[in-house]
């Protein structure tokens, strides 16, 4: 299928579902959508987990609580965080701003030494030898307008150097946003198709595609590329190491991930407008600095399937590598098969 053609189609689909949300007025009837929408989406999970709590008695108990708890809308995503999304337990499902209020951007200085070039608070570089070293916090998209002048940099270095090797280090990397990958061009000269084959229980249909997560750059030059991994590597980071392992992009090191990197970028409905003050509100105002506005449900929309198009969570959920070693040994592992084959 055209990736850009499901895309559209996925649009237009979360649009309907937030525009049926709007349509609602009170707290009992947005309870029963955002509940048959959770349901809609983790039934298959749950059952995977041996803890399907979705039930008619269940939304009834969840209705009498509501009459009690509920008086804002603080209130009601603080209800739907603590009697809904907890339960489910599921990383990809979870509530949290769609915008931010006071975002500390870094702004590049030119005058800044070289070596400060390849580091801020999310990318620390460093070179041994002919070996460029990219460590990766995260790739949520509030850093990646802020590390292209890291990358930039890295670039231009890697014209004017001799770099042979390039290890990225994606160990305790929880994902983000897949744009990221564009910042890995420069380490190659090729297309790479990374195929994909999952079920959307919203548009109730199968989706098998293939798509170029990572388009090819300028520089002619072949490396040796290494991906760091270990048991903390998920979603978007698991994404990156599934398209290593299928491709061939990167040679994979360290522990099986945790995994559950396939399909697209998640749904989101608008559950409140403005500055969020209900129970996480500390965490939001804490964490990068940010105060959480415009609170939103975040929702995966796909369950990956078997060769015979059923639906199958058993083996989804982590990446082999290639060179299997604890995760905190992964670099020392990496250098060792680089520089005693020299």
């Amino acid at each position: 299928m055209n990736v850009e053609e499901i895309i559209k189609e996925r649009e237009e689909k979360e649009q309907e579902l937030q525009q049926g949300y709007d349509n609602l007025n009170n707290y009992m009837d947005k309870l029963e959508y955002i509940y048959k929408i959770l349901e809609t989406g983790h039934t298959y999970y749950l059952e995977w987990k041996g803890n399907n709590f979705f039930c008619n008695d269940y939304l009834e108990l969840l209705k009498e609580k509501l009459n009690k708890e509920v008086h804002s809308d603080d209130d009601f995503v603080d209800f739907i965080d603590k009697y809904l999304i907890s339960k489910i337990n599921n990383v990809h499902t979870e509530i949290g701003p769609l915008d931010y209020d006071d975002l500390e951007e870094i702004q590049p200085q030119d005058n800044i030494e070289t070596h400060e070039k390849f580091k801020n608070e999310n990318v620390n570089i460093n070179f041994i030898e002919d070996t460029v070293i990219i460590k990766i916090r995260s790739f949520k998209k509030a850093f990646i307008e802020e590390d292209k002048y890291i990358f930039d940099n890295l670039d231009l270095y890697l014209k004017d150097n001799n770099v042979n090797n390039i290890v990225i280090d994606i160990r305790n990397n929880g994902g983000g946003s897949d744009a990221y990958f564009r910042y890995f061009s420069c380490f190659t000269d090729e297309n790479l198709d990374f195929h994909d084959r999952l079920y959307d229980l919203f548009m109730q249909k199968e989706l098998d595609f293939k798509w170029n997560p990572i388009l090819a750059g300028n520089n002619k030059k072949h490396y040796n590329k290494y991906l760091l991994v270990d048991k903390e590597v998920f979603s978007t980071a698991e994404t990156l190491a599934k398209f290593c392992k299928q491709s061939g992009y990167a040679t994979i090191v360290g522990e099986p991930t945790l995994g559950d990197g396939g399909g697209f970028t998640l749904f989101h409905i608008q559950l409140a407008d403005g500055i969020y003050n209900g129970v996480q509100s500390k965490k939001y105002k804490n964490e990068w600095k940010l105060i959480g506005k415009n609170m939103g449900l975040y929702f995966s929309t796909d369950a990956p399937i078997n060769n015979k198009g059923e639906i199958q969570y058993e083996g989804y959920f982590n990446t082999l590598p290639d060179i299997e070693c604890k995760g905190e040994d992964a670099l020392d592992v990496v250098l060792e098969q680089i520089y005693k084959t020299q």
